[in-house]
């Protein structure tokens, strides 16, 4: 596959958004079947770039992916306790080494940096008929590479 499209494993999981040679990259949403989803950025397979990804019981991460792991600047949501926390994630995991006193400027230029990212992703999307659809749709989608169903119930948050 080449260029935008929309593929439907056996197992229910489904892309919607941008190919390069039979792998998935560029800017798309992918979906599986236990209601997780992810929209957002990939690069060879796997999420890489900015990305917003929901789990099936409320949590969300939305921040900076590397080789499928949340990398850099980020915000995760606990609904039980009904607060984002920022801050910045180093191979999957929140970085507690961080400076805990980091300047709310700073946060909010963070924050302003990451909204206008995803803005320019959702509009993306949304010029591709395929993609319009399902921006507004309740979907769900996965972390790690989307070719493989490992770590599919950890929110790789502490």
């Amino acid at each position: 596959m080449h260029g935008k499209g929309i593929y439907v494993w056996a197992d229910g999981r489904e892309y919607n958004g941008e190919w390069k040679f039979n792998k998935i990259e560029g800017e798309g949403i992918f979906k599986w079947p236990d209601g997780r989803k992810y929209i957002g950025h990939y690069k060879n397979d796997k999420k890489d770039g900015y990305g917003i990804f929901e789990w099936p019981d409320g949590k969300k991460y939305k921040g900076y992916w590397k080789n499928g792991k949340q990398q850099g600047d980020g915000e995760y949501y606990n609904p039980k306790e009904k607060i984002w926390q920022k801050g910045r994630w180093k191979d999957g995991k929140k970085d507690n080494k961080e400076n805990k006193d980091k300047d709310n400027k700073d946060v909010s230029n963070s924050n302003n940096n990451i909204n206008k990212s995803l803005s320019d992703t959702t509009d993306k999307l949304k010029s591709s008929n395929s993609c319009s659809a399902l921006l507004n749709k309740n979907y769900n989608g996965g972390n790690g590479s989307e070719n493989n169903e490992n770590n599919k119930n950890s929110s790789n948050v502490n």
